[in-house]
This record gives structure tokens, C-alpha cells and sequence, in this order.
């Protein structure tokens, strides 16, 4: 059989521009999910929760760079898990850091607006009391008689005065009692509406079992914030009386359909 004398050096030609061609490599679908989980992971600054996305993206990555590592021949995309998990870490980490110093901030203001109203309440003062249940906007330029006046005369109406006045009265009635003392306790929570920072204050009120009242009975104040510059202004939006701890739930908003309707 005759051997062609091209067949040699052509095949060794051949083999020689295969071996500059470099081999394929697929790069790793774990590799781009750990950096799709990464950039997700910025929306931890609006919502906690997503710093599930944050773990994932570490996760996914760690397994994505050591898979690649074990077949460097087969997988490529070692940069993109990389990514992944370093965008995850500082997103993950500046989410908790701004939240927690956010939290901290809020906590304060409520937690001293909290104070001085229970001092008015001590005081017995119903004007000033009634003055800090309305917005700070409608405040504004009011004095808390002008406010009382506002709110009462709008409350004309007997189921509107209960609904907005009882809890108050009983608090100021049941404290004119001897020996009967008013303390804030804590703020037992803080929670958001949308943008609008939520806070429920506790106090304690103490005295003689007397008129149906146990010795001891709280009261919760349901604080709603308004910002103004850099800080918010308190008002009361509502008052729990009596009131069981550990046992309010922060309301939430309806969502709005777009038709005008809310679920």
C-alpha cells in the first residue's frame, strides 16, 4: 500500500495550529449567579430581608471558585464569583451598618418625645396632651389651646370623641387618683411605613387597686414621625389603654391597586 509522503508533515502542521488554538471553556453558571445574587444584594438598604440574596451570592461563589480551581481546563469565570461575593460582603455589610446606626437615631427621638409627653400627661395637662396628637405640619404656627380647639370642635360628633379622646381621659383620670404614678417604661418597637419611621412606647401606671384598676396596668403610645430636615417630628397617633406588653403589632398601610382601591 503506498504512503503518501504528505500525510507526515501535513498532520504534523495541523497538530501544530491545534495547539495554538486555546480550548474552549464554558464559563460556570454558578460563577453569574453569584454575581446576579451579588448586585441583588443592594436592595438590602431598602429591605433586610434580601440579605438572603447576600448569603446566597457567597455561597454560590465559594462553590462556583472552587469547582473552576478543580477544572481550569473545563470552567472560566473565577473574576465573576469573585465579584459576586465581594459585592454581596459590602452591600450586605453597609445595609446592617446603615440600618442599625438608622435604627439607633430613631430610637432616640422616639424615646425622648416619649418622655416629655409623659411628663404632660403627669402634669394632667389635656390641651398639650390633645396639642401633640396632631401632625407637627398642622402644628405649625398653632398654640396647643388653638389645636385643642380644632380638634374638638371636629370632634363634635360622640363616637368621633370617644375614638379620639377616651384613652387620654382615662389615662389623666386614672392618674389623679392618690398615690397613682406615671412612668415611661421603654419603646418596645420600631418598625416603618413605607419611608415614615413608627415607634410604641410603653408606660407604667401604679397606684392603689381601686375603681376596677389593677395595681399595675400599662398604656401604649403609637408614635408616627414627620421629617423635617434631618431629624423627624413626633406626634401620637394613637393610645392602647389598658394595654397587655409584648403585644402590639405596628399597623400596615393598605396597598393601593391603582384603581383606588386598597387590599
Amino acid at each position: 500500500m503506498a504512503i503518501d509522503p504528505q500525510t507526515g508533515p501535513e498532520l504534523e502542521r495541523a497538530s501544530a495550529i491545534e495547539n495554538e488554538i486555546p480550548a474552549y471553556r464554558a464559563i460556570s453558571p454558578l460563577a453569574v449567579v453569584s454575581l446576579i445574587l451579588g448586585l441583588g444584594t443592594a436592595l438590602s438598604f431598602a429591605d433586610l430581608s434580601f440579605l438572603v440574596a447576600g448569603v446566597l451570592a457567597v455561597v454560590t461563589g465559594l462553590v462556583a471558585d472552587r469547582t473552576i480551581r478543580r477544572k481550569p481546563d473545563v470552567l472560566t469565570g473565577r473574576g465573576l464569583a469573585r465579584a459576586g461575593i465581594g459585592l454581596a460582603l459590602v452591600f450586605g455589610l453597609a445595609a446592617v451598618t446603615t440600618t442599625t446606626v438608622r435604627n439607633f437615631l430613631l430610637h432616640r427621638q422616639a424615646d425622648a418625645f416619649a418622655r416629655m409627653y409623659t411628663e404632660t400627661l403627669k402634669n394632667q395637662d389635656m390641651v398639650k396632651a390633645v396639642y401633640y396628637k396632631s401632625p407637627h405640619s398642622l402644628r405649625i404656627g398653632k398654640s396647643p389651646a388653638e389645636v385643642y380647639k380644632a380638634l374638638k370642635d371636629e370632634a363634635k360628633d360622640p363616637m368621633i370623641h370617644e375614638s379620639e379622646f377616651s384613652d387620654l381621659e382615662q389615662i389623666i383620670n386614672r392618674i389623679k387618683s392618690k398615690d397613682t404614678h406615671l412612668e415611661f417604661i421603654e419603646i418596645e418597637s420600631i418598625a416603618f411605613e413605607g419611608l415614615t419611621p413608627l415607634a410604641a412606647a410603653v408606660l407604667e401606671i401604679h397606684g392603689p387597686a381601686e375603681g376596677g384598676h389593677p395595681a399595675e396596668e400599662f398604656a401604649l403610645l403609637e408614635l408616627r414621625g414627620e421629617a423635617s430636615g434631618r431629624t423627624n417630628q413626633w406626634f401620637i397617633s394613637g393610645i392602647h389603654y389598658p394595654y397587655k406588653l409584648k403585644s402590639y403589632v405596628a399597623p400596615v398601610k393598605p396597598v393601593d391597586d391603582g384603581h383606588g382601591h386598597n387590599h
